[in-house]
């Protein structure tokens, strides 16, 4: 049940919330148009939430829509009013009691002793704590306005923007920020190659890793005579980016003409396709490439955390940079590019931008990671594009758009201030709006690597339209409710089947076209049977994992041909030998390889 606030039946201390993230911001608050929103802004504000029908009703008139409305949903409600406060210049309280970054049940509970404990409007809020956390429009009581604004608090409280150093960043500065300090903290435990950490997944690791966290990568990986595999995923064997067949050069060589692609340029020229971390951040001896050390109080590469001279890795399959085009070799400028953190947004990111069907987010990220150690500011000034492409893939730049080639890229946080993404605390601190961020991805932060146009190895089935009966179901397309509809930018179909976890270790099927971490494939997936069989197959035990919506397999009996070697001990009949996509997903809806040679060069 969700309480719409002040114009809605509040009952305090029976509510169960259930509202996340930040305030919107889709109306400007300036009532009267004249480009500030002051005290008479705020009497408006009063008069519309006075008039309006109630969440989900009437706004009372059209100037009032327009001018408060922020979550577009037709009232003058709670909601609104704290993203009007914000209009105002206003700074909501937090509602994070004990100061933790998230605002929980244990802050609820809090909420409930201060409110308990005020003297009313006008009286005293408690004590400072009750009023820094909860007195949300300075009256000096704890109320049931402050309580309006709490449930909107409800979940992550605005996160700071930190650098590399773990230093906030402050409003007006050019540099990059840093997903691994920015979202790790006391928060998300990363824990660099654990595998309860967040960058321990194999989107993160790519191969480099076991589930273990241990560093798995050697010649002939699969013991079968290809010394050429060297992981059991991508980054460990040969890769067709950029239209040229390469393959990963080993860490330790002796000659240049023992290396192809190596690290350096498979984060350049494969990077767009991977979360960030593993390759991306560490060698595989487990020293980050580069980065700053306490100790030394200095930045530093890998090799010589361990010991090593730049001359010690001219043919270090890390440290090396082979040109695939004209095979000139020089050292990885590490230094130059920053290392590629978990990107946690390239997934996490609510409201994305989609242009003429691409995600524009995972676009700029690319063109970012592509440019290399050639990338500027409008000061001609180097940017770190492997650090940098988390940033570009939030748009937070003022220049350039997306061009082939790209070499320039003026960060600029003030387009994230603008549309509403970001924000600043009275310190000039950059946050990020929790409204910004979804915990479950959007079906088109998947599309970007898995979907169509993007490589078609990493893409099972191809159902990502309303040709496909279950994107349909979940996208309540099926119904006669046109209003209901779930548009494709905002799908989160994807997760139904593909579950994630703590770890990051996306529940996965199986590819014809490839080998990629084999020994994932289905475990945790829901599958066919796994949804429709109300029974497991002994015929007796039922099934918990059983989706109520989806039809009954085998059912009452009306499709015969469903109890053929249907249950366990039978060892003959179509459901023994065949699976249901044979029937029922007889083709794929998109296009086919017919023939690729790999060994021609593109145009």
């Amino acid at each position: 049940m969700r309480y719409g606030g002040l114009n809605a039946v509040t009952v305090f201390g029976i509510v169960v919330l259930l509202c996340t993230g930040g305030p919107p911001f889709a109306a400007s608050g300036d009532y009267d148009g004249n480009g500030y929103v002051n005290l008479v802004d705020y009497g408006f504000f009063v008069d519309c939430l006075a008039a309006s029908g109630g969440p989900g009703r009437d706004a009372g008139t059209q100037e009032c829509k327009d001018a408060f409305d922020n979550d577009e949903d037709s009232d003058v409600d709670a909601r609104d009013f704290a993203s009007f406060q914000l209009a105002q210049g206003l700074v909501p309280t937090t509602g994070d009691y004990d100061d933790n970054g998230y605002v929980d049940l244990v802050d609820y509970s809090a909420f409930e002793v201060c409110f308990t404990t005020s003297d009313g409007p006008g009286g005293d809020a408690g004590t400072p704590e009750c009023k820094d956390a909860f007195d949300n429009n300075k009256d000096e009581d704890v109320d049931l306005a402050d309580f309006a604004a709490f449930q909107l608090a409800q979940g992550h409280t605005p996160i700071p923007l930190r650098d590399v150093l773990g230093n906030v960043l402050i409003a007006g500065v050019t540099e990059p920020y840093s997903p691994r300090q920015t979202c790790t903290g006391s928060c998300h435990a990363h824990d660099l190659d654990s595998p309860t950490g967040i960058a321990g997944g194999y989107h993160f690791q790519e191969g480099r890793t076991d589930l273990d966290g241990n560093i798995i990568m050697g010649d002939d990986y699969f013991g079968d005579g290809r010394p050429w595999m060297q992981s059991p995923a991508r980054y460990g064997r040969q890769t067709t980016a950029s239209g040229l067949g390469t393959q990963l050069a080993p860490k330790d060589n002796t000659a240049e003409s023992q290396i192809d692609r190596t690290t350096f340029a498979w984060v350049q020229d494969c990077g767009g396709c991977h979360a960030g971390g593993g390759p991306g951040e560490f060698d595989r001896a487990g020293e980050r490439l580069y980065g700053y050390y306490e100790d030394t109080e200095l930045f530093q590469f890998g090799y010589e955390r361990s010991g090593l001279t730049a001359g010690d890795v001219v043919f270090d399959g890390d440290y090396a940079n082979m040109d695939v085009v004209t095979g000139d070799l020089s050292p990885a400028r590490w230094d130059t590019t920053g290392v590629s953190e978990p990107d946690c947004l390239l997934c996490h990111r609510a409201d994305r931008t989609i242009e003429g069907g691409v995600d524009m987010n995972h676009a700029w990220r690319n063109e970012t990671l592509l440019a290399g150690d050639n990338l500027v500011d409008d000061s001609d000034d180097p940017v770190p594009a492997f650090l940098a492409a988390s940033t570009a893939g939030q748009g937070w730049f003022s220049a350039p758009a997306v061009a082939e080639g790209l070499t320039t890229l003026q960060i600029d946080y003030s387009q994230g201030l603008s549309e509403g993404s970001l924000m600043t605390n009275p310190a000039s601190e950059l946050n990020l709006l929790t409204s910004a961020i979804t915990a479950t991805p959007y079906d088109s932060s998947c599309w970007a690597c898995h979907g169509p146009g993007a490589n078609e190895d990493n893409i099972g089935m191809v159902w990502f339209d309303d040709r496909d009966v279950h994107f349909r179901k979940f996208n309540k397309l099926n119904d006669e409710d046109l209003y209901n509809d779930v548009p494709p930018e905002k799908s989160k179909v994807c997760t139904h089947c593909h579950a994630g976890s703590l770890g990051h270790n996306v529940a996965k099927g199986d590819s014809l076209q490839m080998h990629y971490r084999d020994e994932l494939d289905f475990v945790g997936i829901k599958t066919c049977r796994s949804c429709h069989l109300p029974l497991f197959s002994d015929g007796v035990t039922p099934n918990p994992d059983k989706d109520p919506d989806a039809p009954d397999v085998p059912g009452d009996g009306t499709i015969q041909i469903h109890f053929m070697g249907f249950y366990q001990g039978e060892t003959s009949g179509m459901m023994y030998r065949m699976s249901c996509q044979a029937c029922h997903a007889p083709y794929a809806l998109g296009e086919a390889y017919v023939f690729c040679d790999y060994t021609v060069s593109p145009g």
